[in-house]
Parts: C-alpha cells; sequence; structure tokens
C-alpha cells in the first residue's frame, strides 16, 4: 500500500458487480484505490485506517466486518445497494453512514461523496478543536493549581508560625495522609477517590488548623492542660477553620475550597458521634476529613507539645487502634495498619 501521508478514499467493488468511479481529477488531493476482493479490501482498511476517510463498497458484509476500523479513523462508509427495503436496512445495521441505491449515475455518486467527504472533515476540524481547547484548559488550570497550592503553602506557614510550631508537622500530616491515601484508593474503591482527590487532599490536609489563627494566645499556647472553658473556645477552631476558607478565593477550583472546608471544619469529628462541631456519625464524616483526622492525632501523639511528652510510634499505634484516641472507621484503620511499616518509616525521617 502507498505509505504516503495522502488520505484515501478505497473503492471497493465486490466481485466487480457495479464499476463505479469517482472522477479523478477531481480528487487529486485523495489516493482513490480500488479493490473487488474482500479480503483485499479489508486488509486495505486495516493497513490504512488512519488515513482512510470513506469506504464505497457494495458489500454490506466488508462494512459489517470493518466498522469498528473505520470509526477508529472516523472514517465513513457509503454503500451501494438494491432499492429493496431489506436491503437498506441490512446496510444501515452494518454501519453504513449513507446508502446509494441501484440504479445511480455519476452526479448521484458524487454529491453523496462530496457531502461525506465534508462530514468527515467537519468531524476533524471540530476534533481539533477540542483538542487545543482541551489542552487551553489544561494549561489553565494547571496555572491555578499552582497558584492554589502557593496559597495554601502561605496559609499553613501562617498557621506554623502562630502555633510555634515547626514546619515539619505540617510535612508529616501530608505525608501520612498521602501514605494513607494510596491504602484506602487499593483497598476501599468505593469511596471513589482518585488521583487527583488523592493529591487534593494531602495538599489541603496543611489547613486543618487554619481556624487556630482566630484562638486567642493564652489558650493557644498554654504551658499546661486547658480547663473546660479553653477547650470550647479552642474547638471553636474548627468553624472559624470553615468560615476562613470560605473567605479565601480559590482560583478556578471548587474541589480545592471543598477539601479544604471539610478538613478544616471536620477533622475533628470521630466515627462514634463524640466529636465536633456537630457530632457527625459515621460516614456523615467527609472521608477527606476522617483521614487527615487520624494523621493528625498519630503526630499529635508522637510529637513532643509544650503540654506533654511524646509517645513512642508503636505506643501511639496501639492507642488509635484500640481506640484509645477518638473511634475510627475499620475501614481507615486497616489502611493504617496497612501503612504500618511506611508510616513508622516517614515518622522516624521527619522528626520535630
Amino acid at each position: 500500500m502507498d505509505s504516503n501521508n495522502k488520505k484515501m478514499i478505497l473503492l471497493a467493488d465486490i466481485d466487480g458487480k457495479d464499476g463505479f468511479d469517482l472522477a479523478a481529477g477531481e480528487y487529486s488531493h485523495y489516493e482513490i484505490h480500488k479493490e473487488t476482493d474482500f479480503e483485499k479490501a479489508y486488509n486495505c482498511i486495516l493497513e490504512n485506517r488512519e488515513r482512510l476517510i470513506l469506504l464505497l463498497t457494495n458489500s454490506s458484509e466488508l462494512i459489517k466486518s470493518s466498522v469498528q476500523l473505520l470509526r477508529l479513523g472516523r472514517a465513513t462508509a457509503l454503500c451501494i445497494t438494491d432499492n429493496e427495503l431489506d436491503n437498506k436496512t441490512k446496510c444501515y445495521e452494518a454501519g453504513a453512514d449513507a446508502i446509494i441505491t441501484r440504479p445511480f449515475n455519476s452526479f448521484t455518486l458524487k454529491k453523496v461523496v462530496d457531502g461525506l467527504i465534508r462530514l468527515y472533515n467537519d468531524n476533524e476540524r471540530l476534533e481539533h478543536l477540542v483538542e487545543e481547547r482541551t489542552y487551553q484548559i489544561r494549561k489553565n488550570m494547571d496555572s491555578l493549581k499552582h497558584i492554589n497550592v502557593e496559597l495554601v503553602d502561605t496559609m499553613s506557614s501562617m498557621i506554623e508560625f502562630r502555633n510555634m510550631e515547626s514546619g515539619e508537622h505540617i510535612k508529616r500530616i501530608r505525608s501520612y495522609t498521602a501514605i494513607i491515601l494510596k491504602y484506602m484508593m487499593k483497598y476501599y474503591p468505593e469511596y471513589g477517590l482518585t488521583d487527583e482527590d488523592a493529591e487534593t487532599i494531602e495538599i489541603t490536609s496543611a489547613m486543618h488548623d487554619i481556624g487556630k489563627i482566630a484562638v486567642p494566645d493564652n489558650i493557644l499556647l498554654k504551658n499546661g492542660p486547658l480547663n473546660y472553658e479553653e477547650r470550647e473556645i479552642m474547638k471553636t477552631h474548627t468553624t472559624k477553620g470553615a468560615e476562613i476558607i470560605d473567605k479565601i478565593a480559590f482560583k478556578g477550583s471548587t474541589q480545592f475550597h471543598k477539601y479544604c472546608y471539610d478538613i478544616a471544619k471536620f477533622h475533628h469529628e470521630r466515627y462514634d458521634g463524640n466529636g465536633y462541631p456537630n457530632g457527625l456519625v459515621g460516614d456523615e464524616i467527609p472521608i477527606a476529613a476522617q483521614i487527615v483526622a487520624l494523621a493528625d492525632v498519630y503526630d499529635a501523639l508522637v510529637s513532643i507539645r509544650i503540654y506533654k511528652e511524646s509517645y513512642p510510634p508503636e505506643k501511639a499505634y496501639d492507642m488509635i487502634l484500640n481506640d484509645e484516641c477518638g473511634v475510627f472507621s475499620d475501614k481507615i484503620k486497616d489502611c493504617f495498619l496497612r501503612a504500618k511499616a511506611e508510616i513508622l518509616e516517614m515518622t522516624e525521617k521527619i522528626g520535630d
């Protein structure tokens, strides 16, 4: 077969029944290929599916056998048949885009062929337009995503400064969240988490304590246990965080906003309903908040705070799995257990 890049029109007059032809001069910018043998015609379609734009044939069986190949290259199929209804139906059922009934003349043939070529060209232009538009959207979204990531990084730095914490806390939360997410996606696909979701949840996990900006210093930085009234004020960092998130303009992404909001507001909810601020039960708690909540509890246990010493990682694991630090879902605890080696390695790697 000709290996050039010209678009091809295949005239498959199987067994030489019709002798149809196209005026070569009017279609000189296409390669006109002729076959009278079924197998050779099929092989021609197979080998030239990327540049074939039109199959003109009197064999509905050839169309039926090659319709998937034709669609891969967006080629159209024109079938010539007798005028009986059954024959027309057979052609359309085979996958023909148009039919011409016998007897026909060169004028009719040319008009139908030209119309199908225009259809092919219009579809090709539309596809290129869609590809270009998709590229531009993705390019813009990548730029907006970069802006959102920078915004999250800036806000999380403010949280660290306000809490008198090192940047390692945020790094650990993001790392633990990413590890747990990997196992959630693998073993619990019912949550419908995609790679894009996982990436966004990992990034936005840094915003879980954004509401602490609104907590007074004498409570936030108190060197010792909080009393009841102080604990109640500290709890408001969840709702204050949600309010702050609602005032931030995330560029072009409702997902960024949703995950930031859910994580900030609900990361202290617990699966048995004994969390706050809303006392949500089970999977009423957004899955992103559930995952970040466990990461946050684990990090709090293994880290030194002004009001406590750190627990050994193995002890922290046992405490969480035994529901000594609030109740988490069995699915998340399962993933936490599966991820134990990775999380312990990360704990050692990123210290206070």
